[in-house]
């Protein structure tokens, strides 16, 4: 995730995402019922837990985790299955039709995910390959961004 930090790096962003609140389509799920409803996270071993954690720090709102799992499939057959709630970057959520955005106010920050290489440092043709096939997966089947 950005920024790069390091003055030895450089930084290739590849797409700026935001995660949004997300279930199955079943009644609306309001802005304040967000602390009352049970959730099903990802663990900690994903970066967008911590990101998930500090909203709600930053709004005092304590989330009713009723489950975690280390795998964004059994995520999302879990919310499609059940009345649970969970977050998941937006370009997820549209991938899925049998989950539904919940906005919220106000909405999780948005960050960008950048690939980063080592100033001057050779980059290999496998390097080269991922990066440009990283950007053209954005361009074509994650529409919200350029």
């Amino acid at each position: 995730m950005s920024p790069a930090r390091a003055l030895e790096l450089l930084s290739n962003s590849v797409i700026v995402e935001r995660d949004v609140l997300t279930r199955a389509p079943t009644e609306p799920l309001t802005t304040h019922a967000v602390g009352h409803h049970p959730l099903v996270l990802l663990t900690h071993d994903f970066a967008t837990r911590g990101h998930i954690d500090a909203y709600f720090v930053e709004r005092r709102v304590t989330p009713r985790i009723a489950m975690e799992t280390n795998s964004i499939q059994a995520l999302t057959e879990i919310v499609r299955h059940t009345s649970l709630a969970t977050v998941l970057p937006d370009a997820v959520t549209h991938q899925h039709p049998h989950l539904c955005p919940v906005a919220l106010d106000p909405p999780f920050p948005a960050r960008t995910v950048t690939l980063l290489t080592r100033e001057g440092a050779y980059q290999t043709a496998a390097t080269r390959a991922f990066t440009q096939l990283s950007h053209e997966y954005v361009r074509t089947h994650l529409t919200n961004n350029p």
